[in-house]
């Protein structure tokens, strides 16, 4: 993805390695925030984080990875969290 950014000379995108607990922006940063396979261990503390970060009205996106596992509907959390 860095790759991709750099060549395509893309200035409105961030990578962020890391832990998703501590997430090292200010609050109300990004319009969109895309995690993959980040969510699940510590799901309302993690979740907590993302939208810390998360404008108002923002997006956020969870892709949860491919940890051999199939899941046939999105997890209850998720859904109850909104």
């Amino acid at each position: 993805m860095r790759d991709k950014i750099e060549a395509e000379n893309i200035t409105n995108v961030v990578v962020v390695d890391g832990t998703v607990e501590i997430i090292p922006y200010e609050s109300n940063t990004f319009d969109i925030v895309m995690s993959g396979h980040v969510v699940g261990d510590d799901f309302e503390r993690e979740l907590v984080e993302i939208t810390r970060v998360t404008k108002d009205g923002g997006i956020i996106i969870d892709c949860s990875g491919d940890d051999g596992f199939k899941r046939e509907k999105p997890l209850k959390e998720m859904l109850d969290a909104g």
